[in-house]
Order: structure tokens, then C-alpha cells, then sequence
């Protein structure tokens, strides 16, 4: 079986979040059953890139505009080298929205699954807790771009042989969207959530605070108002100046827009000595410096399948975020970590400093239905029937 996977981006030169690590992990694990891979990403080169990272494995990147909306520039600049690339595999699998424009044109050729990463109920998220003092320009871009996601979004739904959704809120949020044509993706659809590689990720767990008096936290993912930045620092100065853990430690892990204000408001509240600021750093990095944390502060505004939570989870860290439907599929308040009212960050701090007496054996066992190897097993499942 030969399998098209199409991204706008692909580790370890080109990567945002979570659809390009599920596109790595899925292209791996696929190719350990004998699946012969093809991703077709972006990256911002003029030049065309191919590599075989790996057996079965074959990387193709295309040159793409660094700026948003990277998915338009990606099609736009790419159309004919991807319906070329394409037709030598069996199923074309997308990731949402980087071939909503060409989409119809690999349909009259190919069976095309789209796997949706979330929904367009992030933007109301944000502005529910909207703070306008917050807003760099680089979210304004981003919210800029929701009414050009909507149609690619409607686009993807519509018309797709198959959708894989990564989580059962993404689908809920799905059919509401919809309204009344919501039975059309009722048939086509199903949840698969996107896996963790356990193995390598237990090989990570060196260092354990277990038996450490010392609370370390950890803040992990990019410096941008939705994913929650200006709630973890505020969280942490309550934890520190307010509940007089003086001693704590936070280490911020990414980068963003907001990176100024975040070195500002460290310095506005004396907290040099306990934070420290990482910047882009590589996921070797980020999941040893988890092992060493007691929590993971992760209150993000909206989530589709959050892996930074379900690798700190497989690490026996425990994750405190904010109350959303993402959130609840996800954290169960005191096993794996907490969920707090929206957007009460004493309440943050104070659940913070509970989960830090949460038994790790068992979060540990909790992360472990989050397996890459499930998750490959029902996409290669897809495939099947389509074929």
C-alpha cells in the first residue's frame, strides 16, 4: 500500500505543533506495518528537499511563504507538484486545511481522508476570555485568518471520502457546525486520537522529582495569547508571591510573540530567579525537562488532541488547564491532573500545588490508551475500506 501524507509541515525543519508531530509519529509507525509513505510538506525554501528519514519513509518538501495564511501560499505555490507526487499513491491522507483548494481536483483521481485537528469553536474560545492588553500583533494575524479558515474548514468536511477526527469534541464540534447537513460526515467519519511513542518516551523519563522537595513546573508550547502563556505567568506569580512558594521553579518551553511581555512581566514581579525562558528548543529537550517537573501548566484556550498533555501524562506528570470540552475529554480532575474554572487563575495556582501529590504510577497508566501503535492500527483500518 502506497500512502500520500500532506502537511504543511514536517519535523525537524519545519514544524508548529501537533499536526506535524502526528504526521511523524503516523508516517513512522505506518511503515513499521509495512506501508510505504510519501509526505509531501512545506518549508520556507525556494528549493525542492527529497529525504528518506527512514524505511518505507519518503519526504518531499516544497517551498512555502513563511506567513500566514501558510496553508493558501502552500497550495498556491504547490498545486501541480502535489497532484504529480500523488499520483503514485493508493490514498491520498491530508491534514486539515492544506489542500482545501485543490481537494475536488484529488478526489476525481484519488480516495482523499482529511484528518481534522480541531474546529473553528477555537475562535470563540478565544474571545470569550478575551484581553485586548494581550494581543500582540501576531495573534491579531491569527484571528485574522478565521474567516478564510471557515470555507477551507466547510471544504474539508464536505468534501472528503473519509475524516479522521482527533478527538470526540472535534467531531461534536463538526456536526454543530453543519446544522443540517451534519449527516453527510456522519458515515464517513470516525475518532482516532493521534498516538504518543511510549517507548521512546519512557526511555526520556531519567530524572524524577518524586522524592524532590523542590516544585518545578513547566509551561510548553508557542508564546501566544490563546495557548495560554499570560495565564501560566499569572498562575505563577500567585503560587510564588501570593502562597509563598518562593522556591518554585517554572520552565517556559517555546517561542512567540508575546516573548517581550513575558520577559516583562518577569522582571515586573521579581520572578528572574525562579523562571527560566528556553526559547525553541528540541523535543529531546522539552521531554526531559517534563521528566523533571511536578506539573505541566497548560491553560490553553482551545485544544484538538494536545500532545505536549498526553506526552507529560506518559512522563507520570500531571497537567492542570482550564475547564473546556477539550480538556474533559482529556484530564479526569485528580488522576491525571485538574481542571479549572475559566479563567481563574488563583484557582489555577491552587490546583497546581494539589497535583503535585497525584500518583504518577497511575497517570502513567492513563497515558497509555494514547499508544501510536492503536493509533496506526485503525488509520491503516481506513484505509482499507476506502480501498
Amino acid at each position: 500500500m502506497q500512502i500520500a501524507l500532506v502537511s504543511i509541515g514536517f519535523p525537524p525543519y519545519y514544524t508548529f505543533g501537533g499536526a506535524e508531530s502526528y504526521v511523524s509519529l503516523l508516517s513512522e509507525e505506518l511503515a513499521k506495518n509495512g506501508i510505504n509513505i510519501t509526505v509531501i510538506a512545506g518549508w520556507p525554501k525556494k528549493e525542492t528537499l527529497c529525504e528518506s528519514p527512514r524505511d518505507r519513509v519518503k519526504v518531499i518538501r516544497l517551498p512555502v511563504i513563511d506567513k500566514p495564511p501558510r496553508s493558501v501560499w502552500y497550495q498556491l505555490l504547490n498545486k501541480n507538484n502535489i497532484l504529480n507526487i500523488i499520483n503514485r499513491a493508493d490514498v491520498v491522507h491530508c491534514n486539515s486545511l492544506v489542500t482545501s483548494l485543490i481537494n475536488d481536483k484529488i478526489m476525481n483521481e484519488k480516495p482523499l481522508i482529511i484528518t481534522m485537528h480541531g474546529s473553528l469553536s477555537a475562535l470563540c474560545a478565544y474571545f470569550s476570555s478575551v484581553r485586548t492588553c494581550h494581543l500582540s500583533i501576531g495573534d491579531l494575524f491569527y484571528l485574522m485568518e478565521y474567516p478564510l479558515i471557515s470555507g477551507f474548514y466547510r471544504r474539508d468536511l464536505l468534501h472528503s471520502d473519509a475524516l479522521i477526527f482527533v478527538a470526540h469534541h472535534a467531531y461534536n464540534e463538526a456536526m454543530k457546525y453543519l446544522g443540517d447537513k451534519c449527516k453527510i460526515i456522519t458515515s464517513k467519519s470516525v475518532v482516532i486520537y493521534p498516538g504518543i511513542n511510549l517507548n521512546e518516551i519512557r526511555d526520556k523519563r531519567v530524572h524524577t522529582c518524586d522524592v524532590c522537595n523542590e516544585i518545578e513546573m513547566a509551561y510548553v508550547g508557542r508564546l501566544f495569547w490563546p495557548k495560554g502563556i499570560t495565564y501560566t505567568l499569572e498562575t505563577f506569580n500567585i503560587i510564588v508571591n501570593e502562597m509563598g512558594e518562593k522556591t518554585a521553579k517554572l520552565h517556559i518551553l517555546g517561542e512567540g510573540p508575546l516573548r517581550s511581555w513575558v520577559s516583562w512581566y518577569v522582571k515586573k514581579h521579581g520572578l528572574a530567579k525562579n523562571i527560566n525562558i528556553y526559547g525553541q528548543v528540541s523535543r529531546d529537550f522539552v521531554l526531559q525537562t517534563l521528566s523533571k517537573t511536578k506539573v505541566l501548566l497548560s491553560p490553553s484556550l482551545y485544544e484538538g488532541c494536545p500532545y505536549v498533555l498526553l506526552e507529560a501524562n506518559a512522563l507520570g506528570v500531571p497537567v492542570v488547564t482550564f475547564d473546556f470540552d477539550w480538556s474533559r475529554e482529556f484530564i479526569t480532575n485528580g488522576l491525571n491532573g485538574f481542571r479549572s474554572p475559566l479563567v481563574d487563575v488563583h484557582k489555577l495556582a491552587e490546583d497546581a500545588l494539589k497535583a503535585t501529590s497525584l500518583n504518577t504510577s497511575l497517570i502513567r497508566e492513563e497515558a497509555k490508551k494514547f499508544d501510536i501503535r492503536i493509533t496506526a492500527k485503525k488509520t491503516i483500518e481506513t484505509y482499507k475500506k476506502l480501498l
